[in-house]
């Protein structure tokens, strides 16, 4: 791990979006059509491509999503393959399995940089499986 990046600490660029529901850190974070973010999932269409991660717990108002850069959660992160692709999951989450089923989304978030740590880096292009 790096001890640089404290648990629940992030380093990178970031934005204030209005969240438009409830979020903890380490939700991959899309924008609906009001402009909030919201959980991004790889199997509801219009809930992707993800643009960044929460970095607060909260419900509403306006708070921190990161977008480029490195995110460490010693709770909500357990990477396997360190130096690994972690994708957008079916669940709403981030996964390091990419998604297979017919119209899924496959979107690179980022890298686990640590078992801890994800380099945030997401791929706006992406595939959907046909």
């Amino acid at each position: 791990e790096d001890p640089t990046i404290a648990n629940a600490g992030y380093s990178g660029i970031t934005f204030s979006g209005t969240y438009g529901e409830s979020l903890v850190p380490g939700d991959p974070v899309y924008l609906d059509s009001s402009a909030n973010v919201a959980k991004g999932d790889a199997n509801s269409a219009g809930k992707f491509p993800v643009l960044g991660v929460a970095v607060e717990t909260a419900s509403s108002g306006s708070h921190v999503v990161l977008v480029h850069g490195f995110h460490r959660h010693d709770t909500n992160y357990n990477f396997g393959t360190l130096g690994g692709l972690v994708y957008l999951s079916i669940t709403a989450g981030l996964t390091q399995t990419q998604p297979s089923a017919t119209d899924d989304c496959v979107q690179i978030v980022g890298i686990a940089y640590a078992q801890r740590i994800l380099w945030v880096n997401p791929q706006l292009v992406y595939l959907t499986h046909t």
